[in-house]
């Protein structure tokens, strides 16, 4: 028997590069690259659709993965804030119960003044940065231009450029 089998807290300590589930999510380093609808070797695997095919690589896939770029930046941006924003919030509410408890102390109302401050420069922070409406917009985008590209594969886009225009003009 392992000790990652006996000890779950262990486990993503042995794994590597695995972080505990608490912090999955949490947007550290760079996000993987977008990768387009079909790869090559399934591309490949559809020799009568090549000049479709190539046609999508060259107009449609540059857009639909800077709108998956864009869209994921935006996402990992309005995450980073929700966390801090919710990590002041704590702090805040425990520096509150630390001033009740010590009353007499000055020193648990001086963080509790920071944690809140903090709390509210990081809001207004983000409602300015507007991240959570820019990876909407984004997320939209690249949505509709996954639909278009397979919308032409089947046939029923047939003009690629108007169907493009109007998927990036849904705003």
């Amino acid at each position: 028997m392992r000790v990652t089998d006996t000890l779950p807290c262990v486990t993503w300590v042995s794994v590597g590069r695995r972080r505990p589930a608490l912090l999955r999510r949490f947007p550290l380093g760079r996000p993987d690259p977008p990768r387009p609808p079909l790869s090559t070797e399934e591309e490949l695997a559809f020799p009568a659709l090549a000049a479709e095919l190539d046609l999508l690589r060259r107009e449609l896939v540059p857009r639909l993965l800077r709108a998956q770029r864009d869209a994921e930046r935006h996402q990992r941006r309005h995450r980073r804030q929700q966390t801090v924003m919710l990590a002041l919030a704590v702090l805040t509410a425990v520096g509150g119960a630390a001033q009740a408890a010590w009353a007499s102390s000055p020193w648990p109302g001086v963080v509790t003044g920071l944690a809140a401050t903090g709390a509210t420069v990081s809001a207004g922070y983000a409602l300015r940065r507007r991240s959570l409406p820019e990876f909407q917009r984004c997320r939209r985008e690249a949505e509709a231009l996954r639909a278009v590209y397979f919308r032409f594969l089947t046939g029923t886009a047939t003009d690629l450029i108007s169907a493009v225009a109007r998927a990036s003009d849904r705003d």
